[in-house]
């Protein structure tokens, strides 16, 4: 849970990682590539980075996000009729995100 000092990006992340209604991860459980939604996510995911950077522990919520999204996003994308040009490459933006945060160095 979001606490004092901690982030906006955190609660709109745990949002995503729960698929509430309007994350970009409902969206494309329904079928959809949200871009806009993408971009939140990613946004949030980043925020999540530089946030937990040199933690001693992390939220197991953060945790199973990190490791379970970006193989979740990627296998959703390659079921989709319409996805975006350049999935592959934002697949791999989530997988750097994802390896910057369990490593505690914050995304370049």
């Amino acid at each position: 849970m979001a606490g004092a000092g901690e982030p906006e990006e955190l609660a709109v992340l745990r949002a995503e990682f729960a698929a509430e209604e309007g994350s970009f991860l409902l969206g494309l459980h329904e079928g959809e590539w949200d871009a806009e939604g993408f971009t939140r996510l990613e946004r949030a995911m980043r925020a999540a980075c530089t946030w937990c950077a040199g933690a001693a522990l992390l939220e197991r919520w953060l945790a199973e996000g990190f490791h379970l999204i970006p193989r979740e996003v990627r296998a959703k994308a390659a079921c989709l009729r319409r996805p975006p040009h350049d999935t592959a490459r934002l697949c791999d933006r989530l997988d750097d995100l994802s390896l910057c945060f369990f490593l505690g160095e914050p995304p370049g």
